[in-house]
């Protein structure tokens, strides 16, 4: 269950940071786009309808990943659907603009894409009760938009990235079991020294001096300052570091495993698809400062699933996920 719900959280947290930037959008007044329209951008627009069943997805999922007792209070539940709105409104604001983009770059979806956008919409308009249909107000065809809306924008997501290098080295994906010691005072720092120096157990000097846990735990490449790396780079199992000072404090570094598999593989996935982000920023980051965006602050803080009680959409994203896997 702990995996499961770790998983869900992931695929959330990357679906939904895919994109940042600087550049923030106009606020306008109801009058301007209309009661119905939650946002603009150019010639794209998302109405209530289609927020709020992005929302009511959202809060689906993470209920399911979390349990109900994550918005079980008044307080809670109007936190968690302040923090939900300004997801949704990134969120739709950042697919709106890569279907934009996909147009300047010449990108579309093949005949077949789209009528596996239309048997998705269908899936997922099959799988909801009468009360659903009703609640969320939207119909197949506005369903099937939205699936094409997000199949285009992973489309032109993967050719944008498409020529990003998917090699990594084990030393730039590196991933090492150690222990450590941190002190904060040299006196004690040299002490340790001369224990080391002498044979005594690293183990049992962490436990007694170190100011942080001594227990064994896994160092990133990434988390790796180059001083840290040029010291614990070309140790072996059972070896450690002389003493590190950085940041005002000193360190020791203790080998237990040079270098941990299974995760440094899996940490080789995680730089590729930061190389591939990076790519696709710089593309979407200069076409979104060069185009016009607003988006309508009366409905936004209008918006609330709070009458969605026995409402659940989260198949929105699974049934995505099936009909266009990654």
């Amino acid at each position: 269950m702990r995996k499961k719900s770790i998983a869900i959280l992931l695929c959330l947290t990357l679906v939904l940071t895919l994109f940042t930037g600087c550049k923030k959008m106009e606020v306008v007044w109801e009058s301007n786009l209309g009661e119905n329209t939650l946002l603009k951008i150019e010639k794209e627009t998302v109405s209530v309808e289609e927020a709020k069943l992005i929302m009511l997805s959202l809060r689906n999922l993470y209920i399911e990943a979390m349990g109900e007792e994550l918005i079980d209070s008044a307080q809670n539940v109007s936190d968690f659907e302040d923090y939900l709105r300004r997801i949704v409104l990134s969120e739709l604001a950042k697919t709106k603009t890569m279907v934009l983009l996909a147009g300047e770059k010449g990108v579309t979806l093949s005949e077949d894409e789209k009528k596996t956008a239309n048997k998705a919409a269908n899936a997922f308009f099959d799988e909801l009760t009468d009360a659903e249909k009703e609640y969320i107000a939207l119909d197949v065809e506005d369903i099937e938009r939205l699936y094409m809306d997000y199949a285009l924008s992973d489309k032109l997501y993967r050719t944008l990235s498409g020529g990003v290098s998917s090699e990594v080295s084990d030393d730039d994906a590196r991933v090492m079991k150690v222990k450590q010691i941190v002190l904060s005072v040299k006196a004690n720092a040299d002490e340790i020294t001369s224990k080391l120096m002498a044979g005594a157990d690293f183990t049992e000097l962490a436990n007694r001096y170190s100011e942080v846990s001594s227990r064994e735990y896994l160092l990133y490449r990434q988390d790796m300052s180059d001083l840290v790396y040029a010291a614990i780079s070309s140790l072996n199992d059972g070896q450690y570091t002389p003493c590190i000072k950085e940041d005002g404090k000193y360190y020791f570094y203790y080998v237990v495993s040079k270098i941990e598999r299974e995760e440094t593989d899996e940490n080789k996935l995680v730089i590729v698809k930061e190389r591939e982000k990076e790519a696709v920023d710089d593309v979407y980051e200069e076409y979104r400062a060069g185009i016009n965006s607003s988006y309508n602050e009366t409905v936004l803080n209008a918006l609330t699933i709070k009458d969605a009680k026995g409402i659940n959409t989260a198949g929105f994203f699974k049934i995505f996920n099936k009909y266009f896997p990654k």
